[in-house]
């Protein structure tokens, strides 16, 4: 009886180790694809200009022709001649927009500033390389331009807002009487479409 009882146990072994043979079979499946949206929002800022000082010059003398040179107040020299009392202060533009722009910056400048007294009294206005400056804000150094020319800048990396500093140089005629001369000056800015 018990050689019985041995046959019929390999005999069930035999069995399952067919039956795992068979569970083993590899399983074949077809590759299947999922697509994910991706939105992107993005917003332009608008180009906003202000002007957050005017251009002022002090104590001119009549018979001369100075020369002003587009830097900040404090600048030693920013006017020629200086007889010690001459002061030039520019007139500080500031541009903001998206960081990285490029904008195009033109200007519609005056060739007269008229005395407030009597329209008849002019200061002539000539305009040179020095004339106006872009402030690098990485470096702190000015680029200088003709404002006759307008310029191309790009807004900072940073965020910050650009600067710009903008003069000129008045002829002043000889028989000039004393009083305050006025002018307006017009500064267009625009994207061109490209960035850094």
């Amino acid at each position: 009886m018990i050689n019985y009882i041995k046959a019929i146990f390999f005999v069930l072994i035999g069995f399952i180790r067919i039956d795992s043979v068979i569970c083993q079979m590899p399983i074949v499946s077809e590759p299947i694809d999922a697509a994910a949206r991706i939105l992107v929002n993005l917003e332009s800022r608008p180009l906003e200009i202000s002007i957050t000082r005017n251009c002022n010059f002090h104590n001119l003398k009549p018979g001369f022709n100075y020369k002003s040179i587009a830097t900040e107040i404090g600048t030693p020299y920013n006017i020629i001649p200086c007889n010690g009392e001459e002061q030039f202060e520019p007139a500080r533009i500031e541009i903001d927009g998206n960081p990285f722009s490029a904008v195009i910056v033109s200007f519609q400048l005056v060739g007269k500033i008229y005395n407030n007294e009597n329209e008849w009294d002019f200061i002539s206005m000539g305009y040179d390389n020095n004339s106006a400056s872009v402030v690098d804000e990485s470096t702190g150094n000015y680029h200088f331009f003709n404002p006759l020319n307008g310029t191309l800048l790009h807004l900072p990396e940073n965020g910050k807002k650009a600067v710009i500093y903008l003069g000129g140089n008045p002829m002043v005629p000889s028989n000039a009487p004393a009083g305050i001369y006025t002018g307006e000056e017009i500064i267009t800015v625009s994207y061109t479409g490209n960035s850094i």
